[in-house]
């Protein structure tokens, strides 16, 4: 969702495919938000307000929670055409810097889009240290932060390399190698994506992102280059229907509004690996190999955020290179955490299983 020039990307033609919501085999439930509720979730969220769209010349104001509703188990988020804060319209914009971030997993959303011409609607990821003047401890522009797209569309009935905007839609990886830098893939559906709940995807790993779509693997982007470190650390998600804008372009058509783009769930998985009794015998999924122990930080927290456990004073006391997971003792309770290190200016999280 951020700054874009012209993609070129090939377009791939699907069949309906039957929706099943299921990660990939060895993985667990790190944690997700239903939006059963009536209003979002505090704790998990928090609604990013203002206009222009950070740089991106947008026209819509995002509203503090007006344009969201909830009901029948789905949050909708609706674009409206009415002046606010200099802007035409208005919109939703919703993020969880700061609240909820990991590295690594499999990360799903059911999702309704939107229809009509002018919107710019995205699910998307940003590196958690992305420089935010409302978030502590941030302090890292775009694009170097990373910036990951589940699904990112183009609607109306204008044609994009051959397919209708409102059957259309990419997967976008940004990142800074001298400058700034993205990779796409565009899918192409038989059908509007607005009739009916479709599955966007994002498994990511040490060595890929690999997208897919109700289910279907439709693109993978290696990510083992010594320039894409941004893709090696936590990143937060966000959610966002905007209106018009540098990639959408401003041929707004007033009878699209209101326009609603219908969330059913997000959910975040990780690899579930154990946590035995023998230190020796402890893995992780990556190494949390440390790089400087004088600053390093090590926190594990319950999947609800709450602090288990700090190790930060027995890390500082290791050597460079040592493994963190030395610090990991078999006395956790039976249960799912999260670890969280901190080390050298940025942060890793991954989830662990106590069995014991």
């Amino acid at each position: 969702m951020k700054k874009l020039i012209a993609l070129i990307f090939p377009v791939l033609l699907i069949s309906a495919a039957s929706i099943s919501a299921a990660p990939p085999a060895g993985y667990g439930l790190l944690w997700s938000d239903e939006f059963n509720g009536t209003a979002l979730d505090s704790t998990l969220w928090t609604n990013d307000i203002g206009g222009g769209g950070w740089g991106n010349q947008e026209k819509e104001y995002y509203t503090d929670g007006a344009n969201l509703e909830f009901g029948n188990g789905a949050l909708s988020m609706i674009a409206k055409q009415e002046a606010m804060g200099g802007n035409s319209y208005t919109s939703a914009r919703f993020t969880s810097q700061g609240k909820k971030f990991f590295t690594y997993g499999y990360i799903e959303c059911k999702m309704k889009a939107a229809k009509g011409a002018g919107l710019w609607n995205a699910i998307w990821m940003l590196g958690e240290d992305f420089l935010n003047p409302n978030v502590p401890g941030t302090s890292t522009p775009w694009p170097a932060c990373g910036e990951v797209e589940m699904y990112e569309s183009r609607t109306g009935p204008q044609q994009y390399n051959g397919c209708a905007g409102d059957n259309y839609f990419i997967g976008t990886c940004h990142f800074s190698n001298g400058g700034t830098v993205y990779n796409s893939s565009g899918k192409c559906a038989p059908t509007c994506l607005c009739d009916d709940y479709h599955l966007y995807a994002v498994e990511w790993d040490e060595q890929n992102f690999t997208y897919y779509f109700d289910g279907v693997q439709y693109w993978q982007y290696p990510i083992t280059a010594s320039y894409l470190t941004c893709f090696h650390q936590d990143m937060f998600l966000l959610f966002n229907m905007a209106v018009g804008g540098n990639y959408q372009g401003n041929n707004i058509d007033a009878s699209t509004f209101p326009a609603t783009m219908y969330i059913d769930y997000i959910r975040v998985y990780q690899k579930g690996l154990g946590v035995a009794k023998d230190v020796k015998k402890q893995t992780l999924q990556h190494s949390f190999s440390l790089v400087n122990p004088a600053t390093a930080q090590l926190k594990v927290y319950d999947l609800s955020g709450k602090l288990v456990a700090d190790y930060t004073s027995k890390v500082r006391q290791m050597k460079c290179g040592d493994n963190v997971i030395k610090m990991m003792p078999a006395t956790l309770s039976n249960g799912a955490y999260v670890a969280r290190l901190v080390d050298n200016g940025k942060a890793v999280s991954q989830r662990i299983v106590s069995a014991k």
